[in-house]
Parts: C-alpha cells; sequence; structure tokens
C-alpha cells in the first residue's frame, strides 16, 4: 500500500494479489488469481475552486445470492467473480459571500462484473446550492441531480432529482427538519410493484445533539414508494463508537456492489484500511447480480471499542428486498451479526478472533440458510520486515427448501508468511 500527501494531492494505493489451487475431483487442476484494488485520490486542480476525485476498485463479489455462499475468497467457487470499477468526478465549488456555497459535479463511472448482461456505465451531474454562514437559526439547502445508467444488456435507467432541505434550529439540543422536492425514473428495468415513477416528494423529522458527541435524526416522508421512516444516530466518544440506520430506497446490485466497496475500505470512523487477509472476504448481504431494480429496506448497527490493546467489534444488518423484475418477481431476507475481537499479547504478538451468523430466506419459495463462521488466528512478528500467522476456521451452513438446498461444513488451517521491503 501507498498513502501520499501533498499541498494539493491525497492519494491512498492498496493492491493485494490472491491466488486459489484448486486440485478437482476429476483430476483437473484449477488455477485462480483474484486481485484487490483500493485506490483513491483528491486532486485541487484550481486552489479552492476545482477539484478532481478518482477512485479504483477490485474484488471478488458473490454472483447469486440464492446460491451456496462460500466462506471466504480462499473456498473457490463458482458463486463468485471478479469485478472492477474506476470513477472520475470533477467538481467546482463557489463561495457566494457568508450567502451560500455553491457545488457543480460531474461523475462517470464504469462497474464490470466479467458477468454478461450486468456490466454498466452510469454519467451523473448534481448541482448543490448550500446556506453559508450568515444563517444560523434556520439554514436551507437546494440541489438537483440527473443520472444516467446503460446496462451492457441494453437496457437505460434514467433518474432525476430535485430537491429543498430547511432546518430549524428550536433550541440548542433539537431542530426541525423538512424537504420538499420532485423525481422522476425513466426505466428501462422497470418497477413491478408501482406504476407511478413521477411525482413530487416531502420529509419532516428532527435532529437530537444532546452533545458534541452525539447526533440522532429521524424522519418520515412520501415519494413513489409511499410513506417511510428514516433514522440515522451516531455516537463518538474516545474509546467507543457506534452508528446505526434505516433506510427504504430503490436501489439495484450494482449501486450496493459499490456501496459496500466504499463501507470495506474504511472503519467505522471512516478512516482508510489497508488490505490484510482477514479483510478479503465475501458480503454475503448483497443481492444477486442483474440489471432488474430493487426496492428495498435496510437497517445497519455497528459498534467499535478501542483500547491500546485491546479492539472489540460488532456489526449487524438486515435487509428486505423485493425484485421488480416482472419475468422473477420475489422477496427476501437477510439478516447478519458478526462479532470481533482482537488483543495484543505481546510488543510482538496478537490474537485475532471472528464469528458471523447469517440467516437468509426467500420469503416467496418459503426456504431458508443458515451459515456459522468461526475464525481465531495468531500473528505474530518475525523481525522488522516479517510475521507470521497462524489461523483455524470453522464453517457451517444449514439449509432448506427449494432455493437454498446445499448444506456443507468445513474447518480449515492456514499458515501465512508475510514479508515487507
Amino acid at each position: 500500500g501507498i498513502q501520499g500527501e501533498g499541498a494539493r494531492l491525497q492519494l491512498d494505493f492498496n493492491y493485494s494479489l490472491g491466488a486459489v489451487f484448486n486440485n478437482g475431483s476429476d483430476d483437473s487442476d484449477d488455477f485462480e488469481d483474484s486481485h484487490f484494488l483500493n485506490a483513491v485520490a483528491s486532486i485541487e486542480a484550481i486552489e479552492d475552486n476545482l477539484f478532481i476525485d478518482v477512485n479504483a476498485n477490485a474484488g471478488i463479489s458473490l454472483i447469486d445470492s440464492t446460491d451456496t455462499i462460500a466462506p471466504d475468497i480462499n473456498a473457490g467457487s463458482n458463486n463468485t467473480t471478479q469485478t472492477y470499477s474506476l470513477s472520475v468526478s470533477p467538481y467546482a465549488r463557489y463561495h457566494f459571500g457568508t450567502f451560500a456555497d455553491g457545488t457543480l459535479r460531474y461523475n462517470t463511472d464504469t462497474f464490470s462484473t466479467g458477468t454478461s448482461g450486468n456490466d454498466s456505465d452510469m454519467t451523473e451531474w448534481s448541482l448543490s446550492l448550500d446556506s453559508g454562514r450568515r444563517f444560523q437559526v434556520m439554514t436551507w439547502g437546494l440541489s438537483a441531480s440527473y443520472s444516467d445508467l446503460s446496462y451492457d444488456n441494453d437496457t437505460n435507467d434514467e433518474k432525476t432529482n430535485v430537491n429543498s432541505n430547511f432546518q430549524y434550529q428550536l433550541n440548542r439540543k433539537f431542530s426541525l427538519d423538512f424537504g420538499l422536492g420532485y423525481e422522476n425514473y425513466e426505466l428501462d428495468n422497470e418497477l413491478n410493484d408501482y406504476d407511478d415513477t413521477e411525482g413530487m416528494t416531502w420529509d419532516v423529522g428532527t435532529t437530537w445533539t444532546p452533545n458534541p458527541r452525539t447526533t440522532l435524526k429521524v424522519s418520515y416522508g412520501d415519494d413513489i414508494l409511499g410513506g417511510n421512516w428514516s433514522m440515522d444516530f451516531k455516537y463518538r466518544h474516545r474509546k467507543s463508537t457506534i452508528t446505526s440506520s434505516y433506510t427504504t430506497s430503490i436501489t439495484n446490485s450494482r449501486t450496493e456492489r459499490l456501496d459496500s466497496i466504499a463501507r470495506n475500505s474504511s472503519d467505522i470512523n471512516g478512516d482508510p484500511l489497508f488490505y490484510g487477509d482477514e479483510d478479503l472476504y465475501l458480503d454475503p448481504l448483497l443481492p444477486s447480480l442483474s440489471s432488474e431494480n430493487i426496492v428495498q429496506d435496510m437497517f445497519r448497527l455497528a459498534y467499535q471499542f478501542s483500547s491500546k490493546k485491546t479492539t472489540i467489534g460488532i456489526d449487524a444488518s438486515y435487509a428486505e428486498r423485493d425484485y421488480q423484475d416482472p419475468a422473477n418477481p420475489r422477496s427476501t431476507e437477510d439478516f447478519n451479526t458478526s462479532i470481533s475481537l482482537s488483543r495484543k499479547l505481546s510488543p510482538v504478538t496478537s490474537l485475532t478472533s471472528r464469528i458471523s451468523w447469517l440467516q437468509r430466506e426467500e420469503t416467496t419459495a418459503d426456504s431458508d440458510e443458515e451459515v456459522l463462521t468461526l475464525r481465531v488466528g495468531v500473528n505474530t512478528s518475525l523481525g522488522v520486515n516479517s510475521n507470521l500467522s497462524v489461523d483455524f476456521q470453522h464453517s457451517d451452513s444449514d439449509s432448506s427448501g427449494t432455493v437454498y438446498d446445499d448444506d456443507y461444513e468445513e474447518n480449515r488451517v492456514s499458515a501465512t508468511l508475510g514479508m515487507t521491503f
């Protein structure tokens, strides 16, 4: 990995190469290489006015969420594929004195999956104007955006949004939030459950800030999906961080994968992560690769405690998805939770452990699957530029029904020698 920061350039570059050799039961051997990349560059082209963001990513992703889940990238599975993404986003900022701050952004990105009909390109324009320092009691924001998403199966989805948001400060702890807008979807990948894809939107809610470390936002709004609640909670302390959110949205497998890459590229505090072997895992909560649109309810909860010698993490996610393909309408529910612990045993030796439990259910087919994974490892430094780790992993899958029908159990011991130079 490489990290660098200059007067007008910030760079975080992290690449890892994986390889798996499978000795098949039919005397066939298979060598699979995997590429993992997380690269972010921010350039200030013109001081205070023109900027360019560049993001490049590579990783391994599940193809079909209803097929067997590989416990990690080293398992070797026909249900995984190599993915690549690249985005370039120039944007301009202008300050209208103390009255407002404006941003005009253009974004173009490409997403390659190695599967037919799921490669895509998107272009997006957005314009925002936010209240400046002059406004203290009542703050406001105006925004407009247009996106055009094209798949290699000759389908095209366009989205237009115009929004206005206002926040009135009731007192030092509470504010009243409300917004009004308009949205229009022109979709080749139609929304099977919704006839009207154009109309006005509104939302009203409150923000509670009892202290500088805690923020809770709750709102209720109406759009083409109907009335829905949303929530966002953040708490940060010297050693602990808690985040939680709940949203209802129109999404797709492309958006969910790119969001997963962004989440797994940083820790709970938003700091960039550098890949270690434990970070190269498959996100089991992602929807199947396809171009169809999805109506999704998503709840997330994360907690992290960090001290000089010990780090404890708890993550939980729950997703309800209604797939909108008229030829294959279906609904799924996914729940995933994990607990991780790392402990520094000595100046050169550390212990890591992680237990995770995943439950998936396709409600339209009355089928479900549960996957339990336990991992324990020890890492020790052999010198200034080398280290040795030994890990044990146990995975157990239990499934029933017509969709999830593959049970498996795996025990694995691995030893890894790492060197830097």
